[in-house]
C-alpha cells in the first residue's frame, strides 16, 4: 500500500523536508502510520526498512534510460508484427530506422557499463587478494599460537629441579672466557 500526499508547509510552500524531515525521520513517520493503522486493521503488515534490508533503488537517471530503451524495443516489435506482404517496403526501411537509433543508443550506454563493470571486477580481485593474505597471515599466526601452546605444554611437565640445573650450566658456560680467540 502506497500513501501519496503533498507536504504543504504551512505558509503553502512544498517542502518534503520541511514536513517529514531526513531519511530516519520518514522511517519513524512510516512506523507510526502503521501502528495507527494496525489498530484498526490488525493483519496489516509494516513492510522492512531498506535499514534493515539494505535493499537498494534504482537511480531515477537509470531508470529512465531503461524505460526509454524499452519504449524504444516496443516499437521495433511492433513495428515487426505489423510487417505484412503490401507493407515491406516502407516498413523495412522504419524497421531498419528504429534498429540503428536503438543499437546506437544501446551501444553507448553497454560501454559505460562495461567499464563500471571491468573497474569493480578489478577491485573485487583486489579485495579477494588482499582477504587471501589476510586469511594467510591469520592461519601463520593461529599455527604458531599452537605451537608455542604445545612447547608451554611440554615446559611445564619438566620438574623444576631439572630446569634450575639446565640454568646453573647455562650460566657456567656463559660465564667462562672465551678461548677462540
Amino acid at each position: 500500500m502506497h500513501l501519496d500526499f503533498c507536504p504543504i508547509t504551512k505558509d503553502g510552500r512544498l517542502s518534503a523536508k520541511e514536513i517529514i524531515g531526513n531519511k530516519k525521520d520518514l522511517i519513524k513517520w512510516q512506523d507510526e502510520y502503521h501502528k495507527h493503522m494496525s489498530a484498526k486493521y490488525p493483519d496489516l503488515n509494516r513492510g522492512k526498512s531498506s535499514d534493515i534490508t539494505g535493499r537498494t533503488y534504482i537511480p531515477t537517471q537509470l531508470f529512465k534510460k531503461g524505460v526509454n530503451l524499452t519504449k524504444k524495443h516496443k516499437k521495433i516489435i511492433d513495428c515487426i508484427e505489423s510487417l505484412s506482404v503490401f507493407n515491406m517496403k516502407e516498413k523495412k526501411a522504419e524497421l531498419e530506422k528504429l534498429i540503428d537509433r536503438y543499437e546506437k543508443e544501446y551501444a553507448s550506454e553497454v560501454k559505460v557499463y562495461a567499464d563500471s563493470f571491468d573497474a569493480l571486477k578489478k577491485e573485487n580481485k583486489k579485495l579477494q587478494n588482499d582477504s587471501k593474505i589476510s586469511m594467510e597471515t591469520r592461519l601463520q599466526m593461529s599455527k604458531q599460537r599452537m605451537e608455542y601452546e604445545e612447547a608451554m605444554k611440554v615446559l611445564k611437565k619438566i620438574p623444576e629441579d631439572v630446569i634450575r640445573r639446565y640454568n646453573y650450566k647455562s650460566e657456567q658456560i656463559h660465564s667462562m672466557p672465551d678461548r677462540s680467540r
